[in-house]
């Protein structure tokens, strides 16, 4: 029992009066004892200092000191006051000074424990020891530790000021968030403002405890601003051999708003290539996001004096992406997904195997409107493919479609009884406008050159009815309106041929297009029958065994539709015109004069007609798995999907024209819980080849001149599987989210040393013989890594080509977790990309110029 006189206060510390004495023990404040002192309660005429209560408590002891106004608490002290809180093992509140002190104390093995954490608002600091004034809101802070937005602040000694700023001498800054940190800047002396920026005097790098004195910064600058803040881009530097040394990605960063920003950098060589990459992001909450970005590139290579030498070309890429949030607009989108370049430009300037193993560029820029409540869809696209090997680019600008649902335009709308048969007839409507057109990419810019151009448009309302019979049997009359409006048209006619003397040679056939708006249109009946039974069989085993059933369903499919012939039609023949010889006769040929049109010609001189044949098989096994308590039923799939077809024009006509197409047969199926997958395809044709084997004869049958019935003419196969640790499946979303928080665009920098191992196998087996001699082609690629320890890591990817008897692409990677740091060594050993790279880098994207580089490579060496 402790005896003591509460003297009473009020908030400005004026002595009020003394209250009786009370006995406390002091035995009873343990595990959580919790005290306020309200100090906000004062008299009229006093000034309040404290504008809050001070909550406290502690786990061991608090006791109290009213002589000098002091408050002692032992053992996990807690302070909360307004929007401050402070943890620590000793706390010491002076009421005087209107002060708080804050230590840690040692344990029995003489460690402190419990050293002061001071938290306010978003600030946070760790620290040996601690004093705090209420009234001015300053502190004094001995060997800080504090976070600064993607950083820690190290110092001896730190003065927090009323405004939050931080004085520090002899302070340290880093991105390790280790106590005793691997590298740091150190700060002879600093200020930091909160969400702001941190100055520095003179700085210099230490590593492991290392000083590197040179450079020697006069003076430091680190942005500490929540969100985008503008300011420089500082540029990569190292050498090419056909470009020179550079200067790479120099340039200013604008962070115009929470909606946009906007990034322009410059490259220099110093053999006269420069380049200006231009990219801007925006986007708005719950509409949109996307981003733009041009880059264009005066390319030069060896010597202005020796024109031999000497090249030069202009090149640009243009990359545009834009998508609309689903919540936007229910029934209206928009989206954008444009990558545009010259073929040079991705030579000269991406630099990583795979972009270069990737030959073909594409892009789409898509509309689309749909009205509610009605079955109507309209879209509008503009895309691109471009081919970077043949410098081939073909354009759709536009392609306009427009589609309606199905109406049913004599069916009742308050219907009573049995469906009538033309009740069933449906119409739709459906329209296309295309403009096509096929370019080179170097003559892309220059007075809009193509070699090519294709416009049409179609429109077309089929009417249809469908009728079951027989229960299998579906039977689909139809008569469809087609129409076609071309800007041209195809004229074939005889040329007179003459030598370089002006001697006559011989006649030539020519065509000529002819410009014009040209429309052609046609009604064309059809009619189509199908079948598509289901048989099922089963075979069930004796009682007692293992295997109970094995099940088998096939689903055969036949179908025929017929066009009838419209020659006889007078309207049609117009758009076919007969062909003459030399002497302008008429000959039995004819042509179409819209048969290089995009859409053809909207109907035919001869009937047509095709019967499919089609079988679908799956096999499946049902088992007794048995264990300690139950026993249960489970199946598997022996045979999935197992598809055979073939189909059979009566109408075909000509020798080079075959009547049975090849047999068509696929299969694939997963085994073992899914992890192999295994594809096979193969091609059979009925036909022989001739005597000579140098050509398909379609007078006769395989059968008719051996003993096979079939002739494969192409088989393959394929079979891929993947193995990974538990926590690789389960850390996948999660991995790709983080790398990209990190990394940004640098995703392949991320590795997860906490997934033990992963890999993964592809084989392919393609046999092909359409004639004589067969071509066989085998390749098999792997890709993995593993863990040899929780911070070692090794990939590799590679493959084998049977064919050419050699391993494809090979890359090895080792990377080493450094903590705070990464190191990685990637290596490609052989081949066209044969080289290295060392690199030693600091995690935190903050600092993602810390680094250092050492390579040999194949893109520099070109």
């Amino acid at each position: 029992m402790v005896a003591l006189i509460i003297n009473i206060y009020n908030a400005s510390g004026v002595y009020s009066k003394i209250s009786d004495s009370l006995l406390i023990d002091t035995s009873f404040i343990a595990d959580s004892q919790k005290i306020a002192i309200d100090s906000t309660q004062t008299d009229s005429t006093d000034n309040a200092v404290l504008d809050a209560p001070i909550d406290y408590q502690a786990k061991d002891s608090i006791l109290y000191s009213l002589d000098n106004k002091h408050i002692y608490l032992y053992g996990e002290a807690k302070i909360k006051y307004g929007k401050m809180d402070l943890t620590a093992e000793y706390i010491e509140i002076n009421m005087d000074d209107e002060t708080i002190y804050a230590k840690g104390l040692p344990d029995s093995s003489g460690q402190l424990k419990n050293k002061p954490v001071f938290v306010e608002g978003s600030d946070t600091y760790n620290a040996e020891e601690m004093k705090y004034n209420f009234k001015t809101k300053k502190g004094i802070i001995k060997n800080v530790m504090t976070n600064q937005q993607n950083g820690y602040l190290h110092a001896e000694t730190t003065k927090r000021q009323a405004n939050t700023e931080i004085h520090l001498a002899k302070g340290k800054y880093t991105t390790c968030n280790a106590p005793h940190p691997h590298f740091y800047i150190a700060l002879t002396e600093a200020k930091a403002i909160p969400n702001d920026k941190i100055v520095s005097g003179p700085a210099y790098l230490v590593i492991e405890d290392v000083p590197i004195y040179f450079p020697l910064l006069p003076f430091g600058f680190f942005p500490n601003r929540k969100g985008h803040t503008s300011g420089l881009i500082m540029p990569n530097y190292g050498e090419e051999e056909r470009r020179g040394f550079y200067l790479q990605n120099f340039g200013y960063y604008f962070a115009f708003n929470d909606y946009i920003d906007y990034k322009i950098t410059g490259d220099f060589f110093t053999k006269g290539t420069w380049g200006t990459h231009h990219e801007i992001n925006y986007r708005k909450r719950y509409r949109f996001n996307g981003g733009f970005s041009f880059s264009l590139y005066s390319n030069a290579q060896g010597d202005i004096d020796l024109p031999q030498n000497y090249y030069h070309q202009n090149d640009f890429s243009l990359q545009w992406r834009h998508s609309q949030d689903a919540k936007a607009n229910p029934y209206r989108t928009f989206s954008s997904n444009v990558n545009i370049s010259t073929s040079s430009y991705s030579k000269m300037n991406i630099k990583t195997p795979s972009a270069h193993l990737n030959n073909i560029q594409s892009s789409n820029i898509a509309f689309s409107k749909r009205w509610p409540n009605k079955q109507y869809n309209f879209s509008a696209n503009i895309s691109h493919s471009q081919n970077i090997l043949t410098k081939d680019i073909n354009f759709t600008a536009p392609s306009l479609s427009f589609n309606s649902g199905r109406y049913y335009p004599f069916q009742k709308k308050f219907r009573t009884g049995k469906m009538k048969w033309y009740e069933k007839i449906e119409l739709s409507y459906s329209a296309l406008l295309e403009n096509k057109l096929k370019s080179k990419d170097t003559l892309l810019f220059r007075k809009f050159q193509f070699t090519e151009n294709q416009f049409g448009f179609k429109h077309d309302i089929p009417v249809r009815v469908n009728f079951k019979a027989l229960k299998f049997f579906n039977i689909a009359p139809q008569i469809s309106y087609s129409g076609r409006i071309y800007t041209e048209k195809t004229v074939k006619h005889w040329v007179n041929v003459y030598d370089e003397n002006g001697n006559y040679l011989r006649k030539e056939y020519k065509d000529s297009k002819v410009k014009g708006l040209y429309y052609a249109h046609s009604f064309a009946p059809s009619v189509s029958l199908s079948a598509n039974p289901t048989l099922y069989g089963m075979y069930q085993f004796k009682k007692g065994m293992k295997i109970q059933a094995i099940r088998h369903v096939i689903d055969p499919s036949i179908s025929f539709s017929y066009v009838p012939d419209l020659s006889k039609i007078p309207f049609y023949p117009n758009y076919y015109v007969q062909q003459t010889d030399s002497l302008l006769n008429p000959i039995d040929k004819y042509y179409s004069q819209f048969e290089t049109g995009i859409y053809g010609t909207p109907t035919t001189r001869k009937q047509s007609g095709i019967l499919n044949f089609s079988l679908r098989n799956n096999v499946e096994m049902k088992y007794l798995v048995s264990n300690d308590t139950s026993v249960q039923t489970k199946k598997i799939k022996i045979i999935d999907n197992l598809n055979m077809g073939i189909s059979y024009n009566p109408f075909a006509e000509g020798e080079n024209t075959p009547k049975w197409s090849d047999i068509n047969i696929s299969t694939s199926n997963r085994l073992f819980k899914d992890k192999i997958d295994i594809r096979f395809t193969s091609t059979a044709s009925i036909y022989s080849l001739d005597s000579t084997g140098k050509r398909i004869d379609y007078n006769h049958f395989v059968w008719q001149t051996s003993d096979k019935i079939v002739r494969f003419t192409r088989a393959s196969i394929s079979v891929s599987t993947s193995f990974s640790s538990k926590q690789a499946e389960a850390k996948k979303e999660e991995n790709e989210r983080i790398a990209y928080d990190i990394f940004g665009e640098r995703y392949s920098n991320y590795v997860d040393f906490s997934v033990p191992w992963q890999i993964s196998f592809d084989y392919n087996l393609i046999y092909s013989k359409m004639l004589l001699e067969p071509v066989i082609t085998q390749t098999f690629s792997f890709n993995g890594n593993i863990n040899l320890t929780p911070k070692w890591k090794i990939t590799m990817r590679s493959g084998y080509d049977f064919d050419k008897k050699q391993l494809t692409y090979t890359e090895v990677s080792i990377f080493r977790d450094l903590h705070c740091w990464h190191a990685s060594f990637s290596w490609v050993p052989f081949g066209y990309m044969k080289s290295y790279t060392f690199t030693i880098q600091a995690n935190e994207s903050m600092l993602q110029d810390l680094k250092w580089i050492k390579r040999d490579s194949w893109f520099d060496n070109r």
